[in-house]
């Protein structure tokens, strides 16, 4: 399976793929309202952050108690949940007057529960697709993101995170490498939640700084972080890069 047509013939790959997107959009414009409501009411560039961006720290309880659900739990029924619980928070962020607190609450909540989802669609990725197609399904599907963050978030946004996702598909064949087959799910589950962690933790830090200097150079001083980060990593990526034989089959 080496073309986008062999990979959209799947039946169940064309529906996964329409369901993250339809994901992905909802969460995009409904984090845009969120920051827009907490920003308005507190005027902190922190706290906006948090409401944008700070869910998926509550995944990292949600990854240490729940994520062997990702493997114990069929897929389908795991996303499924996942589904009618995001779709119950956004209902009760409709609701006027909520407190900031209640909002918070609820963000937390639902990332709490919502943590094996991951792994459950990752989990269901390998098993709809062949071995050697899981990249180019996995691309596929991050490519769904970007386009669902240009319409939400804007264009600049959405090519530096689609730039961002195709660096990390030579991680996640790694992991599908050495993952025991049994475990796949709680592994990609872990790495997902983790890589989303990391992303709310830089968002919390760019809005602490946001709230002490201008915003022009936040937006600088964190761009020159990433650059660090990037070039401090790279040797030693290079240096544990598998072989060939090594690649998925």
């Amino acid at each position: 399976m080496r073309t986008y047509a062999d990979l959209f013939a799947v039946r169940e790959f064309r529906n996964l793929f329409l369901a993250n997107c339809a994901g992905i959009a909802a969460h995009t414009t409904s984090a845009l309202a969120l920051g827009a409501l907490t920003y308005a009411s507190s005027g902190s560039a922190l706290l906006t952050a948090l409401s944008m961006f700070g869910a998926p720290l509550a995944g990292v309880l949600g990854s240490l108690t729940l994520l062997s659900a990702a493997d114990s739990v069929p897929p389908r029924r795991a996303l499924t949940l996942a589904a009618v619980l995001v779709a119950a928070g956004a209902a009760l962020q409709a609701v006027p007057g909520l407190p900031l607190w209640a909002r918070f609450a609820v963000i937390f909540a639902g990332a709490y529960v919502g943590s094996i989802t991951a792994g459950a669609r990752w989990a269901l990725l390998t098993d709809i697709l062949p071995a050697d197609a899981y990249v180019l399904g996995r691309s596929t599907m991050n490519t769904s993101v970007g386009a669902m963050q240009i319409a939400g978030f804007g264009l600049v946004v959405a090519i530096v995170a689609s730039a961002g996702f195709a660096a990390g598909l030579p991680l996640q064949e790694r992991l599908i490498v050495h993952s025991p087959a049994e475990i796949r799910g709680q592994v990609l589950g872990l790495h997902h939640n983790g890589m989303l962690t990391t992303q709310a933790l830089c968002a919390v830090l760019a809005g602490t700084v946001a709230d002490l200097v201008p915003a022009s150079w936040a937006v600088a001083l964190l761009a020159a972080a990433s650059l660090a980060a990037t070039l401090v990593l790279t040797a030693g990526l290079r240096r544990t890069a598998p072989a060939p034989a090594e690649a998925v089959r």
